[in-house]
C-alpha cells in the first residue's frame, strides 16, 4: 500500500471516528436535556404543591379563626347577610376580615401564573358565590390596598355577579363556608 492510499485510509477512519464522536455527543446531550427537563418539571410540581399547601393553610387558618371565636362567627355571618345590623366595631372587624381574605387570595394570584390557570375556575367560582352576599359586596367597596392587577380581576367578577335578594339569601347555600339551608340535612 502506498503512502497516499494509507493516508486516505487513515483519513476515512478519522472521519468515521469523528462521526461516531458527533453521534455520541448528540446522544449524550439529548440525555442531558431530557434529565434537565424532568428536573425542571419536578421542581415546578414541587413548587405548585408548596403553593397549594400554603394556600390551603391560609384558608384553613381563616376558617379556624371563625370556628374558634363565637363572636367573630356571629359577626361574620351577620355581616354577610345583614351588614347594616352590625355596629361600627363589628363592621370594622367584619370588613377587615373580608379584606384580609381577599388580600390573601390576591397574594396567591400573584405567586404563580401557572397555578392560577389551574385554579382559575375555582377562584372565580368562590368570588362569584362570595359576592352574592350583600356584606361581601359592601366590604369589597370598603376599600383596601389591593394589588392593582388583582383588584381589576376581582372588580370584574364583582361587576358580573348579581347580589341575592332577601328571599334568595334565606335559602342560598354557600359551599365553602358550610352554612346555608340546614333543612336539607
Amino acid at each position: 500500500m502506498d503512502h497516499q492510499a494509507f493516508a486516505q485510509l487513515l483519513g476515512n477512519y478519522g472521519e468515521f471516528a469523528g462521526a461516531i464522536g458527533v453521534i455520541a455527543t448528540l446522544i449524550y446531550l439529548s440525555i442531558q436535556v431530557r434529565q434537565n427537563t424532568l428536573t425542571i418539571q419536578r421542581s415546578d410540581e414541587a413548587h405548585r404543591k408548596d403553593i397549594d399547601m400554603a394556600t390551603n393553610s391560609r384558608f384553613n387558618e381563616q376558617r379556624r379563626v371563625i370556628y374558634t371565636d363565637a363572636e367573630l362567627a356571629r359577626i361574620f355571618r351577620t355581616g354577610l347577610f345583614e351588614p347594616m345590623a352590625l355596629d361600627e366595631v363589628e363592621w370594622m372587624r367584619f370588613s377587615l376580615y373580608v379584606q384580609q381574605m381577599l388580600i390573601n387570595a390576591g397574594e396567591q394570584y400573584r405567586v404563580s401564573d401557572t397555578l392560577l390557570v389551574e385554579r382559575e375556575a375555582s377562584l372565580d367560582g368562590f368570588l362569584t358565590d362570595f359576592f352574592k352576599y350583600p356584606g361581601a359586596r359592601a366590604a369589597w367597596h370598603a376599600g383596601a390596598n389591593y394589588d392593582p392587577d388583582w383588584e381589576a380581576r376581582v372588580q370584574d367578577i364583582f361587576d358580573r355577579t348579581q347580589a341575592l335578594t332577601g328571599d334568595e339569601l334565606a335559602t342560598y347555600e354557600f359551599p365553602w363556608l358550610g352554612f346555608g339551608d340546614r333543612s336539607k340535612a
